[in-house]
C-alpha cells in the first residue's frame, strides 16, 4: 500500500494521469483539427482570435478591431488571453486548435493545482489526487465548452493553484511563493472571466488572513508576510495593467460600463432548487430540459454522489480548522449565487465593493464547488482511515433511502415543481409560450430525472458490496470513486456540451460574400437582424468585409444609441430601420435584404406590408445579386469612409444632436456636433457654395490611416469610424482636436489645400499599460531564475 501512495505522490505520475483523462475528455476536437461547436466562441471569437494572430505574426499588435459596430478598442474590449503563455500558441498552432488546447490544458491545470493544495494543507497523496480528479471534471469546468468559454475556465482553474502559492509563502515565510501567487492571480485577470476572478479574490483575501491568524508565529513575522502578500498583490495589478488602464479608462463610453440597479446586478441566479444539480445530472435539466427560471442554462454544476457524499463525511475529521473555513466559504457563495432568492444578497450588494457593476451571481458557483472539493478530500481521508465506521455506513443509508423515497414520489414532486414554474410569471414576466416550454421541459427532465434516481441507487449498492467483499484490496479500490465520477461526465455531459463543426464547412462563403470580398475601397454591410446567415459568427470579418452589426459583448454606448439600441449590448437597428438616410452616414454600401417578391399584387394582409416597406426601404437601391435566401442591394448614396459638409450645426446637449439626425434629417446638409465639443475657430468653416473635396488613403492598419486630402475652403471632415478619445489626428504632422461627430462618429476641422492627414488610435494609458504588464512578466522571469539559483 505504501507504494501505491508513493505513486501518488509523484508530481510527474499524477500530471500524466490528468493529461491522459483530459486527452480522453478532448481527443475530439483536439486530436481531429475540428472547430469547437461552442455558441459564443463561434460567434465572432474564433474569427477575431484569426484576425489578430495574422497581425501578431507581422509584429504588429492592433490596438483597434474595425470590422463590426464602426469598431472598438482590442484592449478595452478585453480580449482574453493576448498576455498568456496558452495564448501565445496562436504564433503556432491554428487558432481553433490552439483553443481546444487551452481547455485540455487548463482542466489538467485545475487538477494538479487541486492536488498540490490539498497536499499542501497535510492531506494524504491518494485524497488529493482523488480530489484534483473531482475538481477538474466538476460540471462547472467541463461544461465550458458548449459556450466556448475559456475564459470561465482559465479563472476557475487557475484558482487552487494560487491559493497553493499563498498557502505555501505563509507556510515556508518565502516571498518567491507570494509573488508566484501574484504571477498566478494575473495570469487569471490576463486569460480569464473578469468578474469570477474577482470574485476568487473575495476568498484570497479571507483565507490569507485566516491562515496568518491562526499560524502560531511572531507578530514580526505576521507583518513580513503581509508585506509579502501586498508584492504579490502589486505584481497582479501590475500584469494586469494592459488591460486595467485602458478598461477604466474606457467604462464611462461603453454599454456596460454603468452601475444598473439592483434587478440587473440579481440577475440570472441559480435557485436554491438548482443546487440539487451538484448531484443529479437531470434535475431541473439543460437546453431544452431545463425548467429554471432563467431563460436558458449552458453550463451544469454537476459533481455526482460520491464528492457531496464525502463532503458530509468531512465533519466527522478530527482536525476541522480549514474544513470550517471552507465550509463557511461554501455557504456565503451559495447562497450568493442565488441571488434575491435569498436575503444576504442585498448585504452584499450594498457592502461589498464591485458587486453593483456585475450581472449573474450564479457565476461564483465555481468557488462553492471547490468548497465541496476541498472538504471532500478531507471526507475521503477519514473514510480510508476508518472504512467500518458506522457513521459512514449510517450516511450511505440515508442517501440510499432518499434516492428511494425520492424515486416513489416523483409524481408528486414533479407536481410541486409545475406549481413552482407557474410562479414564474409575476416575477418574470414569462410569455405563456415561455411558460408551455418551462412545462414541457419538465416532463423531459423528470423522466431522466427517474433514470438518475436508479443509477444512483445502484451505485451506492454496488460500492457497498465491492467495500464488503473485497476487504484486502480496500485500499486500491478508492480509485472506483474518480473513476465513477469521470465515466458519468464522460456519458452524460460530455455528448450535450462538447460539440464539434467542420472548420471548412463552417468558414465556407456564400455567394453575397464571394461578391463582396474584392470589392475596393471601403465600405460596410447591414442586414436586418434575423435575416442573414453570418450576421453573428464573424465570417465576414474572415474575408475582409466590416459590418456594422455583429456579436460584440460591449459595444461603445455612442453607437448603441445612434442605432437605437439604448443600453442593450444587441445589435437592435430600431434607428436605422426608422430612417434610411443613417446608413449613409455609417458607409453602408450594401444592404443584405431576405429575399422577398419584388410584385406585391398578388399579395395580401401582413406580407403585403412588410413587402412594401422593404421596397420602399430600397428605393434609389440597385439590386446586385439575388440567392436563394437573401437580395444584396447597393447603396451608391453612402457618404464613404471620409467626407465633408459644408457646415457645422452646434447642438446644445447630445440629446439634441441625436434627435436632430434621427427625426430630421441634419446629417444631409450638416455635421452636427455638440457645443461642448468645438474649437473657438468653428465658425471658420461654416462656408457656402460648392465644396470640392477629394482623398486618397495612402497607408492603413486597424488602428492607422493615413490619408491625402484636398479641399477648396476650409470644412469639417468626418471619418466614419466610432469616436473614441483615445483617436488621435494629425495634418501635416501637427495634432489637431478629434471630436465627436454626427454623434458616433468622428470629426476634425481641415482647412483648405492639399493635406496629408492621420488618425491614430492610441493614448498614453495603452502604453503605459501595456509597459507595466511586460515590466510584470520581467519581474517574474527574474524572481523564477533567482528561485532555481537559490534552490
Amino acid at each position: 500500500m505504501k507504494n501505491f501512495e508513493k505513486f501518488f505522490a509523484s508530481n510527474k505520475n499524477v500530471i500524466f494521469i490528468y493529461s491522459v483523462l483530459s486527452l480522453i475528455y478532448f481527443f475530439n476536437p483536439l486530436l481531429t483539427g475540428k472547430l469547437l461547436a461552442g455558441s459564443d466562441f463561434l460567434a465572432g471569437i474564433y474569427v477575431s482570435k484569426k484576425w489578430l494572430v495574422s497581425w501578431l505574426k507581422k509584429f504588429y499588435f492592433p490596438l483597434w478591431f474595425p470590422y463590426e459596430r464602426l469598431g472598438y478598442g482590442t484592449l478595452e474590449a478585453f480580449w482574453m488571453d493576448i498576455f498568456t503563455p496558452t495564448g501565445a500558441l496562436r504564433l503556432i498552432l491554428p487558432a481553433h486548435v490552439q483553443f481546444i488546447f487551452g481547455f485540455f490544458f487548463y482542466t489538467v491545470l485545475a487538477g494538479f493545482g487541486t492536488y498540490l493544495f490539498l497536499k499542501e494543507l497535510k492531506l494524504n497523496s491518494l485524497s488529493s489526487f482523488i480530489g484534483g480528479i473531482f475538481y477538474a471534471f466538476s460540471g462547472i469546468l467541463i461544461t465550458n465548452t458548449s459556450a466556448g468559454h475559456l475564459n470561465r475556465l482559465i479563472s476557475a482553474s487557475l484558482m487552487p493553484l494560487v491559493l497553493y502559492f499563498l498557502y505555501s509563502g505563509i507556510k515556508r515565510k518565502s516571498l518567491f511563493y507570494f509573488i508566484f501567487a501574484g504571477a498566478t492571480a494575473g495570469w487569471q485577470f490576463l486569460g480569464g472571466q473578469f468578474q469570477m476572478t474577482y470574485f476568487c479574490f473575495l476568498m484570497y483575501i479571507p483565507f490569507f488572513f485566516y491562515v496568518l491568524l491562526t499560524e502560531k508565529t511572531s507578530l514580526k513575522e505576521k507583518l513580513k508576510m503581509l508585506i509579502y502578500s501586498m508584492i504579490g498583490i502589486s505584481l497582479t495589478f501590475l500584469l494586469f495593467s494592459a488591460y486595467s488602464i485602458p478598461i477604466l479608462k474606457n467604462m464611462k463610453f461603453v454599454a456596460r460600463g454603468i452601475t444598473r440597479g439592483y434587478d440587473y446586478a440579481a440577475s440570472w441566479p441559480m435557485t436554491p432548487l438548482e443546487s440539487f444539480d451538484f448531484i443529479f445530472v437531470n434535475f431541473t435539466g439543460f437546453f431544452d430540459t431545463y425548467w429554471g427560471p432563467n431563460y436558458f442554462r449552458i453550463h451544469h454544476i454537476y459533481l455526482g454522489l460520491f464528492p457531496v457524499f464525502f463532503f458530509i463525511l468531512s465533519f466527522y475529521f478530527k482536525n476541522k480548522k480549514y474544513i470550517w473555513f471552507f465550509f463557511i466559504t461554501f455557504l456565503i457563495t451559495l447562497t450568493f449565487a442565488w441571488g434575491k432568492f435569498f436575503f444576504t444578497h442585498k448585504i452584499f450588494y450594498h457592502l461589498v465593493p464591485g458587486i453593483k457593476k456585475f450581472r449573474g451571481p450564479s457565476n461564483i458557483i465555481f468557488i462553492t464547488t471547490f468548497c465541496i472539493i476541498i472538504l471532500s478530500a478531507y471526507g475521503l481521508e477519514y473514510f480510508k482511515n476508518n472504512p467500518d465506521n458506522k457513521k459512514i455506513k449510517i450516511t450511505f443509508l440515508f442517501f440510499l433511502i432518499l434516492f428511494i423515497f425520492s424515486l416513489l414520489f416523483t409524481d408528486f414532486l414533479k407536481g410541486l415543481f409545475r406549481q413552482f414554474i407557474n410562479s414564474y410569471q409575476p416575477v418574470y414576466h414569462l410569455t405563456s409560450g415561455t411558460l408551455n416550454k418551462k412545462l414541457t421541459a419538465l416532463e423531459k427532465a423528470m423522466t431522466l430525472f427517474r433514470q438518475n434516481l436508479l443509477l444512483l441507487i445502484f451505485e451506492i449498492i454496488i460500492v457497498l458490496i465491492i467495500f464488503k467483499q473485497f476487504k484486502k484490496y480496500r485500499n486500491y479500490l478508492f480509485l472506483i470513486f474518480p473513476l465513477i465520477m469521470f465515466v458519468e461526465v464522460f456519458i452524460f455531459l460530455r455528448p450535450r456540451f462538447l460539440k464539434v463543426t467542420d472548420l471548412e464547412k463552417y468558414t465556407k462563403k456564400d455567394k453575397i460574400i464571394e461578391f463582396l470580398e474584392n470589392k475596393k475601397n471601403e465600405f460596410r454591410v447591414f442586414y436586418f437582424p434575423g435575416t442573414y446567415m453570418h450576421e453573428n459568427d464573424g465570417i465576414l470579418t474572415l474575408y475582409g468585409i466590416e459590418d456594422i452589426g455583429g456579436y460584440v459583448a460591449n459595444p461603445l454606448q455612442r453607437f448603441q444609441d445612434f442605432i437605437g439600441a439604448g443600453r442593450s449590448v444587441m445589435f437592435n437597428p430600431q434607428n436605422l430601420i426608422k430612417n434610411r438616410n443613417l446608413i449613409n452616414l455609417l458607409n453602408v454600401r450594401y444592404l443584405i435584404l431576405p429575399s422577398f417578391p419584388l410584385d406585391t399584387s398578388s399579395l395580401t394582409g401582413r406580407t403585403k406590408s412588410i413587402v412594401k416597406f422593404l421596397l420602399d426601404y430600397t428605393r434609389d437601391m440597385n439590386l446586385v445579386l439575388k440567392t436563394q435566401q437573401n437580395f444584396l442591394f447597393e447603396n451608391k448614396k453612402e457618404f464613404g469612409r471620409f467626407f465633408v459638409k459644408n457646415k457645422i450645426y452646434a447642438a446644445e446637449s447630445k440629446e439634441e444632436a441625436l434627435s436632430l439626425l434621427i427625426n430630421k434629417n441634419y446629417g444631409d446638409s450638416f455635421v452636427v456636433v455638440e457645443r461642448k465639443f468645438l474649437p473657438k475657430n468653428y465658425e471658420n468653416y461654416n462656408k457656402n457654395g460648392e465644396i470640392i473635396f477629394n482623398y486618397e488613403i495612402l497607408d492603413k492598419k486597424p488602428d492607422f490611416y493615413k490619408i491625402k486630402v484636398k479641399l477648396n475652403k476650409n470644412a469639417p471632415l468626418v471619418f466614419s469610424m466610432c469616436y473614441h478619445p483615445a483617436w488621435n489626428a494629425y495634418i501635416d504632422g501637427r495634432k489637431v482636436k478629434v471630436f465627436p461627430a454626427d454623434y458616433t462618429l468622428m470629426g476634425i476641422l481641415v482647412p483648405e489645400g492639399e493635406h496629408e492627414i492621420i488618425f491614430r488610435f492610441g493614448s498614453r494609458y495603452h502604453f503605459v499599460g501595456i509597459f507595466l504588464t511586460l515590466t510584470g512578466f520581467f519581474i517574474i522571469f527574474l524572481s523564477f531564475a533567482l528561485f532555481i539559483l537559490k534552490r
